[in-house]
């Protein structure tokens, strides 16, 4: 890796502070089309408190104070003076509550839940009263406070909490660039690239029942068939990630990579995708979302439709749009289950360019013995 791509790699950055923002989204509002509008859906996770408990810890593990200074005097109420850090105080009774058991989060989110798991701290009986007892404890909350602080403070400081975080950092990083490297080597190939986003779940009735291995059955056989369906024939490569949600269950965002010069109406040609999907990968069970629709109203940075090679801005709108998929497990993502991994992409391009007659098919695995079609029109949107 050479320093101009580290030096790429670093100029194109999400806040946290958007990421947490756009995993809030992803996870727990949903849009669906109704009369010819879109209608969007709040969850009841939505505006989740883990982007507080990020802040929250970070301030610990950057300083030295407490949360309280706390004076006990023989026969009398303690007295209580609130220092920087109280000021999270008041929120630990829902942040305790915002863990799920299903989720991997980052180092600081988790340090947070560890400690308050270790010191048996209970949600439910906490009042966020600083001079208030717990029934089977000698102090005050104030000090529990503190004390959860020092905890959490220990760990931030020591080896194995920074060698964890570096780690998940390192991953996103490789993951990063090495899909930066797959996309770049695709537009070296071709002169555009038609890049559509459709993202797939399940109806409601259905998503609370399907295991992770359904999802991932479902997933492989969307994959394998698109050298058998027509509809797949000018793809040249992709770009997933698995999501789950408290509202939506398992989801994927998919980016699929056409051949610019053989395809356009990339509207149309998602919404074929998602149909597909629905109907014959699903067998019904299926729901998608065409983020192609409406996309220059939809998106203030354009990083999907026609790309030409040549367009610095929407190249680099795809790039961010593409790190905030890998930046993502940094910070939050599903527990791996049975070996189904979180990310993926197409089968890496060669550096050469192979000039008139190259295949139109990189990065497509091979078929499958599942070999189903979808009836797909053709000469409306791709030049033979």
């Amino acid at each position: 890796m050479s320093k101009n791509d580290n030096d790429d790699d670093n100029s194109i950055d999400i806040s946290m502070y958007d990421m947490y923002n756009g995993i809030d989204a992803d996870a727990n509002m949903s849009e669906f089309e109704k009369d010819g509008q879109t209608v969007t859906v709040l969850g009841a996770d939505y505006g989740n408190l883990r982007i507080q408990i990020e802040e929250f810890v970070s301030a610990i593990a950057s300083g030295n104070e407490l949360g309280f200074t706390v004076v006990h005097c023989d026969g009398q109420r303690p007295t209580v003076k609130p220092l920087a850090l109280s000021k999270y105080f008041t929120g630990i009774k829902a942040f305790m509550g915002a863990y799920l058991p299903n989720y991997e989060f980052s180092e600081n989110v988790k340090v947070f839940f560890e400690a308050c798991n270790v010191m048996g701290l209970d949600h439910e009986q906490l009042t966020c009263r600083p001079l208030s007892a717990l029934p089977h404890r000698r102090k005050i909350e104030a000090e529990l406070f503190n004390d959860l602080i020092a905890r959490i403070r220990t760990t931030c400081k020591s080896k194995k909490f920074k060698d964890q975080a570096y780690s998940r950092v390192y991953n996103a990083t490789r993951n990063f660039r090495g899909t930066k490297i797959y996309i770049d080597r695709l537009f070296k190939r071709h002169s555009r690239l038609l890049a559509m986003r459709v993202d797939f779940g399940y109806k409601k009735e259905h998503a609370s029942k399907l295991s992770v291995g359904d999802a991932q059955g479902h997933l492989k056989h969307f994959f394998n068939n698109m050298r058998s369906n027509k509809l797949f024939a000018p793809l040249l490569g992709y770009v997933w990630r698995r999501e789950c949600g408290e509202e939506k269950g398992l989801h994927f965002h998919v980016v699929l990579f056409y051949d610019g010069s053989l395809t356009w109406k990339d509207e149309y040609i998602a919404s074929k995708i998602g149909d597909y999907w629905n109907n014959q990968v699903t067998a019904g069970k299926g729901v998608f979302f065409n983020c192609n629709m409406d996309k220059k109203n939809r998106y203030k940075r354009l990083g999907i439709g026609m790309i030409h090679a040549a367009d610095v801005d929407k190249r680099r709108n795809l790039l961010e749009a593409v790190k905030y998929l890998t930046k993502k497990e940094v910070i939050f993502r599903p527990k791996e289950e049975g070996g189904f991994r979180a990310f993926g992409k197409g089968n890496m391009p060669s550096e050469r360019n192979d000039g008139p007659g190259r295949p139109r098919t990189v990065g497509v695995p091979a078929p499958d013995s599942d070999t189903d079609e979808l009836d797909t029109p053709t000469n409306n949107f791709i030049i033979r």
